[in-house]
C-alpha cells in the first residue's frame, strides 16, 4: 500500500508542474529586452526545477525503501542532501566554465550561455530523477 501511495504522489507531481509553468518561462522570454533579462527567465525556471527536484529527492529520502542506501552511517536524507548539494556544485561550477568559454568573462553573453547551461543541466537532472523514481515505482509492482 505504502509504495503505491509513493507511486501515485511521485507521478501526481510530474503531471502537474510541467505544463503550468512553461508558459510563464515562454512570456518570460518573450518580454525580456536583453541579455540581463533573458538569464533572469533562465534563472526564474531554473529555480523552479530546483524546487520541484527537492520536492523529489524529499519523496525518496522519506521512503524506507532507501534507508540502506548509500552511507549506512547517515540516514537516508542525508545520503539524498549530500548527494543534492555536490549535483549543485558540480552543475554551478561546470556551467561557470561553459558559460565562461564565451566571452572570456567578458560581456553578458557568458551570463547568458551560464544560466542556460543550468536550466539544461537541471533539467537533464530532474529526468535522471524520474528515471529513478520509474525504476523504483516499476519494481514496488512486482
Amino acid at each position: 500500500m505504502k509504495k503505491t501511495i509513493f507511486a501515485i504522489v511521485c507521478g501526481v507531481g510530474l503531471s502537474i508542474a510541467p505544463g503550468a509553468r512553461a508558459t510563464e518561462y515562454e512570456d518570460c522570454l518573450e518580454k525580456a529586452n536583453g541579455d540581463m533579462d533573458i538569464a533572469m527567465c533562465n534563472n526564474a525556471e531554473t529555480a523552479r526545477l530546483m524546487r520541484r527536484l527537492q520536492s523529489r529527492y524529499n519523496a525518496l529520502a522519506s521512503n524506507k525503501y532507501f534507508s540502506s542506501w548509500n552511507d549506512r552511517t547517515l540516514s537516508a536524507a542525508q545520503n539524498f542532501q549530500t548527494l543534492f548539494k555536490q549535483w549543485v556544485d558540480y552543475r554551478d561550477k561546470y556551467c561557470s566554465l561553459y558559460g565562461y568559454t564565451f566571452s572570456g568573462g567578458q560581456g553578458t553573453i557568458g551570463m547568458v550561455q551560464t544560466s542556460q547551461c543550468q536550466l539544461d543541466v537541471t533539467n537533464r537532472f530532474a529526468k535522471d530523477i524520474e528515471a529513478v523514481i520509474s525504476v523504483y515505482n516499476k519494481m514496488a509492482v512486482n
